[in-house]
């Protein structure tokens, strides 16, 4: 890389570190870029902690010339973050005239997140894909690769009846930590791709996996279908260059037929010029439910039926959904209770088994396996967050409320925006289990004012067996208390101008309410329109001066209006109308703080830390507070305890970690 040159002008830079269809995809998304705006790009291939170990020799794949270019170190890639935007940064723009500025100025842009074609509001999507197939040109490949791809070009004739299948499998069944993730988009089982076989009745069928035995278990029914061996020659191949030309061979079908998700077939897809198939689209529903008979019937005659324990487990995650929409839930059971009893480890597995157990109200049952699979180190974020929601309903049937509230805060600060956190807390909320109060002040007349339509993608339950109406739409808690949201990607919410806009005219449509009325000031506050949001809070507040949530509110717009001295005076306010709620104390810190009132912050940051039992940035506050004044040993103690309160969140462990490397330097 030319260092002097970066300096100059800034960059496209893609990075991932999953797998080669991601980075493909991401590759290919830079090209595009690059030549639509004038701006070269570099690829960092293997970023720090990157996770994918047969990718970690760009040579298998690139040209050394083509590495020379466009591949950059990750010290030089450390080295020229500073000032770097995410791609999706310009997503709501109406022109491109930031992002080229933000450029020219020497700043760069990062491709980090899976798109599959990056495309702005400006742009013509569909013209845009279109020039995909002939990116592949632009990517200098080892020669090995290419003579490889020039071997399958002949071998795959394009015909009206040729079809490749992606077998999603692999290091997802078979290695820690994937093997503990559930992959419902990208795992289906294999007897979809056998009806879609008898259906199609493909001159070419080509099927594409990480694991041999399920070519083999499709070539037993269908004696055409062919793997990429039976194609070419990849002997000399190493495992990196036989993914590539496995997904090169792919794109050369008439026809792509994968999982709801998948970045190898997407890639796939992208570099055929058409967009890939899913068995919805392929398969008549009735079809897809004789598929899943026969899954049916392959776990009924027994677990050897299956490659491993890992392999059943994750069709079965696919499967017991299938059965209870069907109201098939005890054979779920069934299937479940064997799995667990036969000894499969996938952290995943007790929730499935807990979520039919609730279906049947066995909710001691359900509250065992799910408290089985929280003791997991190996639980994913997502799961983790999922079970402590469904923990929450399981404790609520259980007549535990108090614990149950306290439970699905905890998910919902964790992940607010995942559709089991809001299926469970409308559940808890409609049944009066979720209040308004020192775990967690809001408007239940403006959260039940806005609802979502019936969830169905990634979700582990079922929405219509947990409740039967229209759930809540808790983004706007997401709004209200942004400060203790954990994910990111749900604090983006506060950047989604579009998003806030509809929201905004919602709220204008109700009657007046000094409630609405000042949520709609906050609204305003994050759109920009600091006098809209001056007038509707103040008028708010003159109609309901003891509210807590309006005197909140009013207290933020004061101080995003560069009026500190007014807001703590709101705020001291917000904390005498409740002594006891943790949040007032934990705002009056924070503004506090701000403001260099270090040691009236602290107080109030423990007055916070010990009215709470569910709130993870409350307790990492006062650890930050603490360690700014010196007192090491209580902040360690509460980075501690934000840690328990959200263990899949390693920030709060890491930071204990630098504190105790720290005070082991200087002693």
């Amino acid at each position: 890389m030319n260092t002097v040159e970066t300096q100059k002008r800034g960059h496209f830079i893609c990075l991932r570190r999953d797998q080669l269809g991601a980075r493909l995809l991401m590759i290919l998304n830079c090209i595009r870029l690059s030549e639509d705006f004038g701006f070269d790009y570099f690829i960092n291939w293997f970023p720090r902690n990157a996770a994918a170990p047969k990718l970690a020799q760009p040579e298998d794949l690139f040209s050394a010339a083509y590495m020379d270019r466009h591949f950059i170190s990750n010290d030089d890639y450390e080295a020229g973050r500073d000032g770097a935007l995410p791609l999706h940064a310009f997503f709501q723009d109406k022109s491109p005239d930031r992002l080229v500025d933000h450029l020219a100025s020497g700043n760069h842009i990062l491709l980090e997140e899976g798109f599959e074609i990056a495309v702005f509001p400006w742009e013509d999507a569909e013209q845009i894909a279109r020039r995909y197939p002939k990116f592949i040109e632009s990517i200098g490949l080892n020669p090995l690769v290419r003579g490889k791809m020039d071997e399958i070009d002949r071998a795959v004739a394009r015909s009206s009846g040729s079809v490749s299948y992606h077998v999603r499998r692999g290091d997802i069944l078979n290695e820690a930590p994937w093997k503990h993730g559930m992959w419902p988009s990208k795992i289906e089982p294999d007897e979809l791709y056998l009806k879609h076989l008898e259906v199609e009745k493909p001159d070419t069928a080509l099927v594409f996996s990480d694991l041999d035995e399920c070519i083999g278990r499709l070539q037993k029914e269908h004696k055409t279908v062919r793997g990429i061996k039976q194609l070419i020659d990849s002997s000399n191949c190493t495992p990196c260059q036989q993914d590539f030309l496995e997904l090169y061979a792919m794109s050369r079908t008439e026809k792509i037929v994968a999982p709801v998700i998948s970045a190898f077939s997407s890639a796939a897809a992208r570099l055929s010029g058409r967009d890939r198939l899913r068995f919805v689209d392929v398969l008549e529903p009735a079809k897809i439910n004789e598929a899943y008979d026969r899954v049916t019937d392959r776990f009924q005659g027994g677990l050897k039926n299956f490659v491993s324990l890992s392999e059943a487990a994750h069709v079965f995650s696919r499967l017991s959904r299938h059965l209870a929409m069907h109201d098939r839930e005890q054979e779920g059971y069934d299937i479940g209770k064997a799995l667990l009893e036969a000894g499969a480890d996938n952290a995943f597995l007790p929730i499935l088994h807990a979520i039919n157990c609730i279906y049947l109200s066995k909710w001691q049952e359900a509250k065992t396996n799910i408290d089985r699979a929280l003791s997991s180190p190996d639980l994913w974020k997502e799961d983790h967050a999922s079970a402590l929601a469904l923990l929450s309903h399981v404790e609520a049937a259980l007549g535990n409320s108090v614990g149950a509230r306290r439970l699905w805060l905890r998910a919902f600060w964790a992940k607010p925006h995942l559709p089991d956190v809001i299926v469970t807390g409308s559940a808890l909320l409609e049944r009066h289990r979720l209040k308004s109060g020192p775990d967690l002040p809001f408007d239940i007349n403006l959260l039940r004012s806005q609802r979502l339509p019936y969830i169905q993608r990634d979700i582990l339950s079922l929405q219509r067996k947990i409740i039967k109406q229209k759930v809540i739409d808790f983004s706007l808690l997401t709004i209200e208390w942004r400060y203790c949201v954990l994910d990111r990607k749900a604090q983006r919410l506060l950047l989604d101008v579009k998003r806030l806009k509809r929201l905004r005219t919602l709220l204008a449509q109700t009657s007046p309410n000094p409630g609405f009325d000042s949520f709609r000031g906050l609204l305003q506050c994050y759109l920009g329109r600091s006098r809209a949001a001056l007038n509707l809070t103040a008028e708010a507040l003159e109609e309901a001066p003891d509210d807590f949530l309006v005197t909140k509110r009013r207290a933020e717009v004061l101080l995003a209006t560069n009026r500190p001295i007014r807001a703590i005076r709101q705020l001291r306010k917000l904390v005498e109308l409740d002594e006891h709620n943790p949040f007032g104390h934990f705002l009056l810190g924070r503004c506090l703080e701000h403001q260099d009132s270090h040691t009236e912050a602290l107080h109030h940051y423990q007055q916070a830390a010990a009215l709470d039992f569910s709130t993870p940035a409350f307790h990492a506050a006062l650890a930050n507070c603490l360690s700014n004044q010196g007192q090491i040993d209580p902040a360690m103690e509460s980075l501690s305890k934000a840690s328990a309160l959200a263990p899949t969140f390693q920030k709060f462990s890491n930071q204990k970690d630098r504190l105790a490397r720290k005070v082991a330097k200087e002693s």
